[in-house]
């Protein structure tokens, strides 16, 4: 049985990165590990290390907007490793099979990797504006890279760098029961939703009564959603045609520049009060 490889090379192709899946599954405050091989030139590397880090990009506005140097997106590091050569410090990984092979494949310049992001990551996700789009993708996103420098701090030029995208998704799960008789919140499984409309038209008698449910109230990632639908019609209309459409409602909000610090020693500032906020500007993104 064959096994996906995913495969990224920089444009000098002296870095090429290998990965069994691009995505990373957060559930029960656990994530799940970044496992691939990294494939070095030697050459190339000299005295140089290899860096491997996990990008967010955060994007609340359209890109063909950005004028005058204005930018609708940050980027947050998630994850800074040295992949090559092992940090002294930096805890010893069993190989996973899809490593252990890919080693034997490539040999001896090709080196295994571990990263990981925190489960307080953010999901990826994308929001589709509602006039035509072809930029960069509006919402969250992650890419792994890699890179050979000196220090971590040293910038990084495109043609020397490996990019892949990746993809972060939050497996939903059921909340537990309430143990208090008095809670009134139902459960998802004895009260699923159930809504009912009535709809009548002018200068006719009669009306159509629509009536629809769901077979449970909380769903999971990969769960099929079973619509029930029931129509009375007392009316001499016809229904042709029947459409259901599901909405998911996304609202993307950022915040920059909320530091608080607090000190029991005495600070010298102007401020009377020991506890200074700064607040800088706020963009929210809103795609219903």
């Amino acid at each position: 049985m064959s096994t996906r490889v995913f495969k990224k090379s920089a444009q000098n192709n002296k870095l090429t990165i290998y990965l069994g899946t691009r995505d990373v599954v957060i559930s029960e405050k656990a994530a799940d590990k970044i496992q691939g091989v990294v494939l070095i030139d030697p050459d190339y590397l000299q005295d140089k290390k290899v860096y491997g880090q996990i990008t967010l990009t955060f994007r609340y506005g359209r890109e063909d907007e950005e004028v005058m140097g204005l930018k609708f997106c940050n980027e947050a590091i998630m994850c800074l490793a040295q992949l090559y050569p092992p940090h002294e410090k930096a805890p010893q990984q069993p190989l996973t099979p899809l490593q252990d092979a890919l080693i034997k494949r490539l040999g001896p310049n090709a080196h295994p990797f571990t990263m990981e992001v925190t489960p307080m990551a953010p999901p990826s996700v994308q929001l589709v504006p509602a006039k035509e789009y072809n930029g960069a993708p509006i919402g969250t996103s992650y890419d792994i890279r890699a890179f050979a420098a000196h220090r971590t701090d040293e910038k990084q030029h495109r043609r020397n760098t490996v990019r892949m995208g990746i993809r972060v998704i939050q497996r939903a799960t059921v909340p537990p029961k309430s143990s208090s008789s008095m809670s009134q919140q139902p459960s998802c499984e004895e009260n699923p939703p159930h809504v009912t409309l009535n709809k009548q038209f002018l200068l006719s008698d009669g009306k159509i009564k629509l009536e629809a449910s769901l077979d449970k109230a909380v769903y999971s990632h990969g769960d099929s959603i079973q619509v029930s639908v029931s129509i009375i019609n007392e009316t001499k209309k016809s229904i042709r045609r029947l459409k259901t459409w599901l909405f998911d409602t996304a609202v993307a909000a950022y915040r920059t520049g909320l530091l608080s610090a607090r000190s029991p020693h005495k600070i010298k500032s102007s401020f009377p009060s020991r506890h200074h906020q700064y607040h800088h500007n706020r963009a929210t993104y809103v795609h219903k």
